[in-house]
Formats: C-alpha cells, structure tokens, sequence
C-alpha cells in the first residue's frame, strides 16, 4: 500500500510538472480565465472613459457640487473598482464553471447598467436618467455582493470597496441634478452660492481656435508696426517733376497747332 500511495504521488508531482503551473500556482488554463476576467470590466472602463473624456469641458461648466473630488479620484477609483470586480469574477466562476449559475447572472446585470451611467450621464447629459440607472446598480450591486459570499467571501470581500464607490457617486449624481434644476428655478440664489469648475475659464480659453494654447487668459497681441513711418507734418511737398516733352503756345495760336 506504501508503495502505491508514493507511485501515486509521483505521478502527480509529474502530472504538476507537465502542466506547468503560472500565476500563483494555477494552471495555464486559469490563468487565461483570470485574464479574460479582468478584460472585460476594464474594456467596459474604457469605452465609458471615452464618454466622459470628450465631454470635460460640459462636466466642467456645470455647478460643482461641494463633495466633488479631484478628476483624479475619479480615474483611480473607477480603474481599481474594475479590477477589484474582474478578480471577485474570477474566484467565484472557479466555484461555478457555469455561465448560468445566478451569482454569474447577477454579475452581468450590475455590469450591464455600470455599462450605461457614463453615455447617460456624459454623453446623453441626462442626470435624471444616469441617477436611476446608477440607483439600480446599487441595489443589483448589493444583490450580487451578497450571492458572492455564499461562493467566497474574498469574492464578496473585494467589491465592497466598489460598492461604496458606486454609493457616493449616486449621491454625487443626485446632488449635480440637484444644482441644475435648482438653477432653472432660481438661478440667483445657485450662481451667488455655487460656481462651475475652478478651471473652466482657462479649459475653455485653451481649446478655444483662435487661442494660442496658453493656460491662463490670453494676453492681448501688441499693436502692428507700420512697415512705413508717416510723413512729418513740417515736410513742405515738392513739386512734381515734368517728364513729359515741352510744348509751346504762341500767341494767337489755335490750340490745335502746339508746337512740340
């Protein structure tokens, strides 16, 4: 029995060898399932990064909420959320190996309507309707988060900080259609107390066609100098100059017979 049990353990160590293993000690096989985990979420990251990247300078004009963060947090948050996700995907699909199984489901569902917030809200420009796209991601979210934990609680540990990110901006997006359409209602009161982007003026100076690039407010260019310079007022006119052959008039003379 001995002697089989090690048999047996040899040829797994050989079995181990032949395959290979890569990342963390997973098969060639996982490794291109993580993969495939994480490019899905960062690949619907871009194409939303896309929305919000031509439309900047619209975001910009808008009156600032006063929890808006830097564009910065934006980027970073959003791009560790994505992975965060495509990891949690990933050890949760390892339980599974189902595309129908309802933790894999209710992924899709959270990640169909985070597909849809940046084109409502950047590029439709409809905060209503990116409010209540984003405020069933919250509640599809936190369906899925839950599914996760009966699989792997790392895989429900690793989207509670996208969770909370998800949460922030709803009230962010609440907020910013709070602003707007107080605004359209009484646009004194908002204008006196909220203000648009701190560099709006100098975003807008700088893709302007005209502009030079420059950052700050254009200087004005300096006046044209004359290639000529005008004539004094002492200088006398000198007569012109008759170039032309010398005619004569006699007296009595009709005006027909000039001598030349």
């Amino acid at each position: 029995k001995k002697a089989r049990y090690h048999a047996t353990i040899s040829k797994q160590r050989v079995n181990m060898n032949d395959s290979e293993p890569l990342l963390l000690g997973m098969p060639e096989s996982e490794v291109f399932e993580l993969l495939l985990a994480l490019v899905v979420p960062l690949a619907v990251a871009a194409s939303s990064g896309i929305f919000s990247a031509h439309n900047v300078l619209w975001f910009m004009s808008l009156l600032q909420s006063k929890m808006c963060p830097d564009r910065r947090v934006f980027r970073i948050m959003w791009t560790i959320s994505h992975i965060l996700m495509g990891i949690s995907s990933f050890l949760v699909w390892r339980q599974v190996r189902d595309p129908l199984a309802t933790p894999m489901i209710l992924y899709c569902i959270q990640l169909f309507f985070n597909s849809l917030f940046c084109p409502l809200f950047f590029g439709a420009k409809r905060l209503d309707l990116s409010l209540i796209d984003i405020t069933i991601l919250d509640v599809a979210l936190g369906i899925c988060i839950f599914n996760f934990f009966q699989f792997s609680i790392a895989a429900g540990v690793l989207l509670l900080p996208y969770y909370a990110w998800c949460v922030f901006n709803t009230a962010l997006n609440a907020d910013f259609y709070r602003l707007q359409e107080g605004q359209k209602k009484d646009p004194v009161f908002f204008t006196t107390n909220y203000s648009p982007h701190h560099m709006y003026e100098a975003t807008l100076a700088k893709q302007e066609p005209n502009g030079k690039g420059d950052f700050y407010s254009k200087v004005p260019d300096a006046p044209k100098v004359l290639s000529t310079p005008p004539p004094l007022a002492n200088t006398q006119e000198k007569p012109e100059k008759n170039t032309g052959p010398l005619r004569y008039r006699f007296s009595e003379t009709p005006e027909a017979l000039y001598v030349q």
